[in-house]
This record gives C-alpha cells, structure tokens and sequence, in this order.
C-alpha cells in the first residue's frame, strides 16, 4: 500500500460527470422531476461511523482517513469502497416542475429559452460556444425591441442556465484502474495509483501520471478537468429510490397494489404466486412479504427487485474495432406487467468500460459498491418522504433474481459457463460429456445444486487470495468461483439465479430447431441456384405472405431462412414457433417429405453398391496409391425426416403452456410430458445439433413455480434498452467516456405531465418533447412504444369510441328475435310490425351505439369491413359445435388441443338464417383472437424440381388440391413488452 502525502484540500478530487441530461429530463417532468436529494441537514447518530471521506480533514494523508473510516465501519468481504452508515439515510420528496422553473430566474420567458439551450445541448449536441452565442443574440434583440431591460436577469452562459435549472450531476464517475479493473472511490485522490498494479488512475492537465512524485502537494489546482483514465459511471439503488417511488402521483400506491390482489390457487399469474416472494426472509428472519394485517413494521414499503445484467457490442466507427459495454440494471417486481416493462421504470444502476468485457473475477470489484448499497437496504432500508408519508416513509428492498443471459449469468454469480468441461449448468450437476447422453436431456435426471455449498465453496476460492495456480485448480474441481452476491444473507445462488427464458428457448431452442437442423441441415432449402425453382424455404414465404394476424403478433422477414432474411429478433422466435410454423411445417412435411424420402433411398442404393465395391477391391488386395486401405465414404443421412414435423409440434404444443401469462399448476404436468417428447425425439433425429439449452430448458418447471410465468422475469426489456443504447450518438473516446455518455442520455428521457398554469412553459416543453419522440431509437421511442402496447394489457373489457346510428330492418329483426330467445321476460315488441300479438310497452329501440373497437382481456379486435382480410377481426368463440372439417388431423400431423389449430371450408360462412350458433355473439362468448391463412391439402405442383445434386429426385405427389383456411388461436399468447 503507497501512502499518497499531499492535502487533499488542495485538490479537486471529485469528479466532474456531465449529468446534465439526467436532471433535464426531470426538469420536463410536468414539466420537471428532480433526482432525489438527500437531506442535507440529517446528522448521523453519535458513534455512528461516517459515511464518506472528509475530504478537508487537514492535512491527514487520504490512506490514513481511509483507515479510520474503514476501522470505524465494519466491512465484509475484501474491497476498495466503504461501508454504508448503520443508520437509514433520509430522502426528501423531489422538488416540484413549477418550483424549479420559478426559481431558475425572475424573468419568466427567459425560463423558456434556459430550457430549450438545455435541450438543444444534450439531446442534439450543440456545443457550449454555440449556445452561449444563441443566448447572447436574443438577449440583445429583445433588449432592442424594449422586451427585456439590461438589468433583467437573463443567463447567457449554458453553464449558468444549468445551475439554475437544477441540472446537476446525478451519478458518480468513478476511477477504474485500467490493468486490474479494480474500482476507487469517487473522491480518491487525483494523484493516485492503483494499490495492487501501481500505475496512475488519473489524467493531469493532460499528463499521464506513473508516479505519486510527479504531483506535487503544493502544485496549483489543474487549468484543466481531471480525468480518470479508466471512468465509471455509477448510481446506486439507495440513491434513485426517492425519485422513484415520487416519480408519478400513483407511483407508490403501484408499488404496493400487489398487497390487495387476490390470487387463484392453483394459478400462476404473477411473480408474487411463486415460492420465492412468498419464502424470501427479511432482516428479522420473518416473510419479507408478509402481507398478513398484524405484521410487524406495518408501513414499511418492501420492494423486490431482478438484477439483469448484459453486454452490448458498439461498433466505435468503420475501421475501429468493436466496443463492448456491460449494463447494470433492476427491474422492479412489486409493479404489474404494463408498468414493470416501462424503460422509465427500470433503473439504471452503471455501466462497465470497454473495449473488451470484464472477466468473471473483474466483475466483482464493479459489484462490491452496488452489493454494499443492498445490504444497507435490506438491514436498514432508507427514509423517503411521499405525499402518503410527508414525515417519511421507511423502505426496505431485496434482490429475488438475478436475470441474465448464460455468459454473464456465470460471471455474476461465480458459476462456470457452458464452454467449461466440469460442471456447466447452474441448477444441477451434470457435467460436459454427459451433455449428449440421453440422459443431457432429461428432466430431473442429474443432482441438484445446493446454494449453501455454492456460497461456502465460492468463500473458500475468495480464501485462496492472489495464488493464481491454486485458484484454477479449484475453478477446474468444482466449476465456481467467488462472486459478491454471495454477501447478501438470504440470497440463494442457484434458486434465485434465472436461466432466461428469452436466451434458452427463442434464441436457443427454437433457434437450433429452425437453423441449425432445418437451415444448415438442408432440410428446407433455397431456390435452386440455376432455374431458380422454388423449393421448402419459398413455400413457406409464400404461406407467410397470405397470413393474417393481429397487430400485436410479431411479422417475420420475408425472406427469413435466406441470408437476406438476416436474423430474428426474441419476439419473431415467439411467433415462429407458436403461430406460424405449426401451421406451415406440417404442410411442407406433407408436400416434400416423400421427394425427400425417395432420394435418401437412392442415395443408400447407391452407397451399398459402392461399399460392397470397395470390399470386393479389399478382399483382392487392392490398396490405394500410398499403400493404405481405402476408406469408406460416409452413409447418406436423411435430409427431411418423417417425424420431425410431429416433434416439432410437441415443442409448440409445450410452450404454449410455458409462455403463457397464467399457467396453471396442473398444466406443468401436461407441458412437462410435450416436453421431454420433443427432446427425446430431438436427441434421436438431431444428435449433433444437442446444445447446453437443451439441457437447461429442462429447469422451466422449477423456475415457474418459483416465479410464476416468464413475463415476470425474462430479460426482454434489459435486451431492449441494450438495443436502445447502441443507438445514441457518442464521441467515441475511450477510457470510459463512452459508457459516461450512454449513462448521460439514456438519463435524459422526459416524461411529460403538463402544467396547464404556465402556457408557454407547456407548450415549449411538447414541442421539445416531440423532438425527441419522434426520433428512432431513443428511449422515450421506445417507452411510447411500450405504453402503446401495454397500454390494454390488464383491461378485461373496454370499449372504443362510438357513434349513434339507426339499425336496419333485419338488424332490428335479429335482435328482437335474440333478445325474446335469451331473455324472455323482457316481451320486447318490434314497435314497427304493424301486428302486435304482445300487449307488453317495451319496445325496441330502433338505434345503437357502434364501437370501433372492443378491448376483451388486453387484446383489441376491430370489426373487419368484409373485403377479405381482417386481421384484428377473426376471434374464437365458444359454442357447441367447432365446425372444424379437419378438427384433429392432417396426415401425420401431431395436432394436440393446445396448438388450437382447425380448417375450416374455404369462403364459407354459416347462414344466419340456419340452423346453428347465432349470428350475435356476446361479449362472453369471446375466447381469443385468431390468426387464418389459406391453405392447400396435398396441393398440386406445377413446376418440376431441378436437381441440383446427383441423383436428387424431382418427383412430387400430385393429387386434387382443396383450398382451406386454417387458423391458429392465441388464447395463451401474450403481447411480448
């Protein structure tokens, strides 16, 4: 350890961030919301140990205050940071949108122009000069026309209008050493060097400094900003909780809405049905949640969040290489699905430097920092005030999951990854040779992981210190190494650690089954490269083409499966291999699989015919040029299998279960039996293609009953904001300035709520707001999108505007006739019949309200106008009889009740006037939505399929086509947020 002698009073050890977009985007917030602060007046207990370094304290060396501060507050674990009070920090409400603006300057339209050089600065990157001189000009133009006098308040510096809006830094940069990774706090000295590799932390009026010599104690304050070489732009939980719960007037009502919702037993529908939010203990070994009326701490509010953590590749420039970035970030489970999903709603914890990911062991020290502020909120909480609690509302928050992709799952939670030859899975011992066996794929087949071994082995890696080799040896016995969160006491490393929905079944299961077997596989193939003959890939464009469904139903490229179809999005695997492809695939089994079947025979003719060839040569002597026997040539495999469509419906028929947004309990049996029949067939026909998802796909059952459906925890929205981050225009520095600058705009998104008592301060504030709504790839692009789409997701029934209009005569007629029918002690009387055998006065209203839409369970259907397509309009109904003309089979196909898939006769509609269901259907008798295609049975080809291997067939069966309609119900499908 070097001491660093200099007086820290001399210099200017914090960090400057640039977080002026944070508190902008707040300052528009109704038009503002300002960060929480803390209460600068609250004093620690006496003998409670300090908070932070004093960074005045005289002239004690920083190493030797950091020593009593490390003595007087007891820390856990080996770290660079200090140890929160033990005392609960207070926050006071944010201030309001009008007391910020009021306060900003005593000229009122000159509020205006303050806010729109912010906004032009940080969201379209108009410099400091540029601003000033924009501020200048209209300042002496409105003095000119007598508007503004000279000695009229009016700031024409952005650094002033700054100050004035409020729009201060709002997260920490803190210095990184650029060789270990290790993390320093935010006020070390600018003269520091790293306490395990000795080089300089920091960047001295554009000096390097190696060494402690090269600063002097009594040099004067730099000319220019002091930078670290490495930064690290970080804002802890206890410190965004304030603005958070304060972030809207029902923001807290939200988070404890979960207290008052009954739950089904026997039902899934929400994080807080599963084991984890019911069993997860609090700080005095009681129920975390308890939610029972004589609980202790009655008013506490209790949060429970997911952690997601993730990188993202960022392309610097052409030539440049690419940057990778990590995003912290917590989701908070208390808030339903239409809220939880909000971009506004997650928090934004740091961000790591690039260029290149931080290891598994790297990763901890940015993780010590964000653990620490855990702990504190778990065992103390904080104190924030709220409209509900002016004096101060005590509120505890727990991590029950951590959700993320397999690679940086490992490397936050100390386990080994996929590519490692001992124990790669996170729930279940099996190791990497047992990965093909029969048995990779079974469920339960393999010991389960115990977390409290895992967190006792991870301390005894953490006990082994700096010995490198002693370190891989254990890594290489036991496939684990330390990790931070090991610290939180009631947090269980294998229990609570997610394998994502999201990564394992779309972008892995489906993905494989799709691409590797059936793309790479050649099972379904390219137009022919001379004739271009369409073969298996172009019918199912042709299919998908033709598809209707509704808006929310995620469209695929159209060239999807060709190299100019590029890659699908999470979303696109979901449509995939729920809606479309359990419709098309069995129809392209049933078109091409005998063409297929034939030409694997002739291959095989041929293959024994060679290979008894080559042992006759054998038998006579006969050797190659080189004196060695001649090998065989490899047996044919079949291109196309026969059961291969029916294994695939297994698979679709099983997460049309797991996907769903209820489950019941009782279905987990059935979607466990589709499930191991799909893996088992997978081994069997596909044994090559066998992935580590395969296996971990095996551990849905267990994570659904702890957390109840997907939605509550797959990583879709942190995919989302990685995507949206990528986006934003950067300087493309390095040392950290970039993440600093993703950090800053994706701090910048407005919220706005206007104020209808300052006019021009609303409508300045839309219009800036506008600016940015409708520029792609911005977050608050992406939050309109998403309060678009979950917008109706918890409406159970909503109608759409409506007009008045007049029935006509046979309207009228059906409706008397289904009224009398369903109600008839109502006696309605056709007021014009010109016979009334009833002498009952209730007439029929001749008018109706017409609606432009329905909203029945979250999903929107529109009346179609009959012109042929109508997709929005095509809903199931229940009725008595389906209808269906093929209800259970086509060919071979493994049709199972959960596809809810039927055919129906082609551009044949039932007669009102017939016998049959009712041509009115109630509300009630809704089911779901439905998407329809047009299809052929056994239809006819026209055109002979050109060879483009020897001996290919090009036969194809023939026979009379009938066209159908099929459809696909999506009465499990939830709209992905």
């Amino acid at each position: 350890v070097i001491d660093l002698r200099h007086n820290l009073a001399d210099q200017e050890c914090e960090l400057v961030s640039n977080d002026n977009t944070n508190s902008l985007h707040s300052v528009l917030q109704s038009i503002i919301e300002c960060p929480a602060l803390p209460l600068s007046d609250v004093q620690p207990p006496p003998g409670s140990p300090p908070n932070t370094i004093d960074v005045d304290a005289g002239s004690l060396t920083f190493l030797q205050r950091l020593d009593d501060a490390l003595a007087s507050a007891p820390h856990t674990g080996d770290g660079d940071t200090i140890q929160q009070p033990s005392y609960p920090q207070v926050f006071d409400c944010p201030p309001t949108a009008q007391e910020i603006i009021s306060q900003s300057t005593s000229t009122p339209f000159w509020r205006v122009l303050m806010l729109l050089a912010a906004w032009l600065h940080l969201r379209h990157f108009v410099s400091h000069r540029a601003i000033s001189l924009i501020l200048q000009v209209f300042r002496a133009i409105l003095i000119m026309l007598g508007v503004l006098a000279i000695q009229d308040d009016a700031p024409v510096t952005l650094r002033t209008s700054f100050c004035r809006l409020g729009l201060d830094d709002h997260f920490h940069i803190l210095p990184m050493c650029p060789v270990c990774h290790r993390i320093y706090p935010v006020d070390t000295a600018t003269d520091a060097v790293c306490t395990h590799c000795g080089i300089s932390l920091f960047i001295l009026d554009g000096v390097r400094i190696t060494a402690p010599s090269q600063s002097s104690n009594k040099a004067k304050k730099p000319s220019k900003a002091v930078k670290a070489k490495l930064q690290v732009p970080v804002k802890l939980p206890s410190q965004m909780l304030s603005q958070f719960i304060n972030s809207t007037p029902h923001m807290e009502r939200e988070l404890d809405a979960w207290r008052t919702q009954q739950s089904q037993p026997g039902k899934l529908k929400a994080i807080q049905d599963g084991d984890i939010w019911k069993t997860i203990k609090a700080h005095d070994d009681q129920p975390f949640f308890a939610n029972n009326s004589d609980r202790a701490n009655h008013d506490e509010l209790r949060l429970g969040v997911t952690l997601g953590f993730d990188g993202f590749g960022f392309a610097r420039s052409s030539f440049a290489g690419r940057h990778s970035t990590g995003v912290l970030s917590l989701c908070v489970a208390n808030l339903d699905t239409h809220l939880k999903y909000l971009p506004q709603n997650l928090l934004l914890c740091g961000l790591t430097p690039g260029p290149k990911e931080l290891t598994g062991e790297e990763l901890q020290y940015f993780m010590k920092a964000f653990v620490d502020d855990l702990l504190m909120l778990y065992d103390h909480g904080v104190l924030v005030q709220t409209p509900s609690h002016p004096a101060g509302r005590r509120v505890r928050l727990t991590l029950i999951a951590v959700c993320c992709d397999h690679p940086a799952l490992c490397r936050m939670c100390g386990f080994a990854d996929h590519s490692t030859s001992g124990y790669f899975c996170p729930r279940c011992m099996i190791r990497q040779e047992d990965l093909r066996t029969p048995n990779g794929v079974k469920i339960d087949a393999f010991p389960t992981r115990d977390g409290d071994t895992h967190r006792q082995q991870a301390q005894e890696y953490a006990a082994l210190g700096n010995d490198t080799k002693a370190k891989d040896a254990f890594f290489k016995a036991h496939s684990l190494r330390y990790f931070e969160l090991t610290r939180l006491p009631y947090f269980d490393p294998v229990k609570m650690t997610v394998i994502d929905p999201m990564h394992n079944i779309l972008l892995g299961v489906v993905k494989t089954q799709w691409y590797n077997a059936w793309i790479q596989g050649k099972t379904l193939r390219e137009e022919t490269s001379g004739n271009k003959v369409q073969r298996e890939l172009d019918a199912i464009h042709g299919y998908l083409k033709v598809f209707e469904m509704p808006d929310w139903v995620a469209r695929v490229p159209q060239k999807v499966g060709y190299p100019a179809g590029g890659s699908l999005t999470s979303d696109e695997w979901k449509a995939l291999v729920m809606v479309y492809c359990p419709i098309i695939i069995p129809l392209i089994w049933s078109e091409w699989s005998d063409a297929a079947e034939d030409e694997y025979n002739r291959k095989m003719d041929k293959w024994r015919k060679d290979e008894a060839k080559r042992l006759k040569r054998i038998e006579k002597g006969k050797r190659k040029a080189d004196g060695t026997a001649e090998e065989p040539k490899p047996e044919p495999k079949r291109r196309m299998d026969r059961r291969d469509a029916d294994n695939f419906l297994k698979l679709a028929a099983a997460l049309k279960i797991l996907l769903a947004r209820s489950i019941a309990l009782s279905e987990l049996d059935r979607a466990q039996e589709l499930l191991q029949g799909f893996l088992d067939g997978f081994h069997e026909i596909h044994p090559d293609c066998i992935k580590p998802n395969f296996h971990f796909i095996t551990h849905i059952f267990e994570q659904i009953r702890d957390y109840g459906p997907v939605y509550g925890f797959w990583t879709f929205l942190f995919e989302r904001l990685n995507k949206i981050l990528k986006t934003y225009a950067v300087n493309n520095h390095d040392g950290g300035e970039l993440e600093v600058t993703f950090f800053l705009l994706a701090s910048t998104e407005l919220h706005e709520k206007s104020d209808p008592q300052d006019r021009l301060i609303t409508e300045s504030a839309r219009l800036m707001q506008r600016t940015s709504t409708e520029t792609r790839g911005t977050l608050a692009s992406l939050a309109q999108e998403v309060e678009d789409a979950a917008a109706d997701i918890n409406v159970l029934l909503s109608m759409g505007p409506a007009i008045r209009v007049e029935l006509t005569r046979a309207q009228q007629s059906g409706l008397i006739d289904y009224y009398l029918t369903k109600f008839p002690a109502l006696d309605l009387v056709d007021r014009a019949s010109a016979i009334h055998a009833s002498t009952s006065t209730n007439f029929f209203y001749n008018q109706a309200l017409v609606h432009d839409y329905v909203v029945i369970n979250g999903r929107k259907i529109t009346p179609s106008h009959f012109n042929g397509i109508a997709p929005n309009s095509i809903v199931q109904i229940i009725v008595g009889d389906n209808r269906a003309i093929f209800n259970q089979h086509w060919r071979s196909a493994y049709y199972t009740p959960e596809l809810e898939i039927k055919f129906w006769k082609f551009n044949e509609y039932l007669d009102p006037l017939s016998a049959g269901p009712s041509a009115l259907i109630p509300i009630s008798l809704v089911r779901s939505q439905a998407c329809r295609v047009a299809v052929y049975k056994y239809p006819k080809r026209h055109n002979a399929e050109e060879s483009d291997a020897e001996g290919e067939s090009a036969g194809m069966p023939v026979g009379r086509a009938i066209k159908v309609w099929a459809t696909v119900g999506v009465t499990r499908d939830a709209i992905v947020i």
